[in-house]
């Protein structure tokens, strides 16, 4: 799968013909170029590309989460322990973009996971603990 365009299908007018549309993402993988913009109506009507956020832009189902992860502290400044979580459990560190920037691939309950050399913003933590996930956000501060 490709991440630097955003396509998507609707109908639009009062006939509701399928539409497709394609955008080219910039390196932040979120704006788009509008230079690239382009739209087929169906039947070649002509139309301006616009969203009123009304439409989902996936249909992905969210994974069901059955674990309850308890991050201390959070917000934190260098790091954080996980309460709670088996030996063995994988724990994962995201960027709010979905980079992996820490992974642990056999955790010891107790380990205190130093993330001192991240930027403070807010992380995205995922624990795998056999067929079981979680996942939560945490903020590092200053």
């Amino acid at each position: 799968m490709f991440d630097d365009q955003l396509i998507f299908d609707a109908e639009a007018g009062f006939f509701l013909d399928p539409v497709l549309a394609r955008i080219d993402l910039h390196a932040d993988k979120i704006s788009g170029d509008e230079a690239t913009a382009v739209a087929l109506i169906d039947g070649g009507a002509r139309g301006a590309w616009f969203a009123n956020g009304d439409r989902p832009l996936t249909d992905l189902k969210p994974i069901p989460q059955s674990l309850h992860l308890v991050l201390e502290p959070n917000p934190g400044t260098t790091g954080f322990t996980l309460r709670g979580i088996a030996e063995q459990s994988i724990v994962t560190v995201y960027t709010s973009l979905g980079y992996p920037v820490k992974k642990v691939t056999n955790w010891v309950p107790g380990t205190f996971l130093d993330l001192d050399h991240l930027p403070p913003g807010v992380y995205w933590v995922e624990v795998m603990q056999g067929r079981e996930i979680g996942r939560t956000a945490w903020t590092k501060i200053h």
